[in-house]
């Protein structure tokens, strides 16, 4: 059986980097459990999200970014990043996602759902339930 570290090498040798980009409530996650059954892939959950990220604190800055962005391709090929035009899950009015989208290097797999109404009576849904 392979050992964690060289299945980690595998995956930086052999896959793209990716991002699967995705508006709330649009299946990203069922999506990234699927990605990441691959082999040859990796695919963290959304590793922005300032609800994960504990005291390494919010991101703010293009710098910042990049450089975390270095150190999760060393961990996985991709990751989910769920994101709102406001600018969440950086500070409100950043223009951190546009730069997290065109990132060169990498491949996005933007989600959308097809039916609006359903999926903002959807994210209304989760936030009273308080279950994401």
């Amino acid at each position: 059986m392979p050992s964690y570290s060289n299945l980690f090498s595998f995956r930086r040798r052999h896959a793209e980097p990716f991002i699967v980009l995705a508006l709330g409530r649009t299946g990203s996650t069922t999506l990234r459990h699927v990605l990441d059954c691959h082999p040859a892939l990796g695919c963290l959950h959304e590793p922005f999200n300032p609800d994960r990220r504990g005291s390494r604190g919010r991101i703010t800055d293009g710098t910042t970014l990049r450089r975390e962005l270095r150190e999760l391709r060393v961990r996985a090929c991709g990751f989910k990043h769920v994101w709102d035009p406001d600018g969440w899950p950086f500070p409100s009015g950043s223009a951190l996602n546009r730069v997290l989208a065109t990132e060169p290097g990498q491949r996005i797999l933007f989600l959308n759902r097809r039916n609006v109404l359903r999926r903002l009576v959807s994210v209304q849904m989760s936030a009273q339930a308080k279950a994401w």
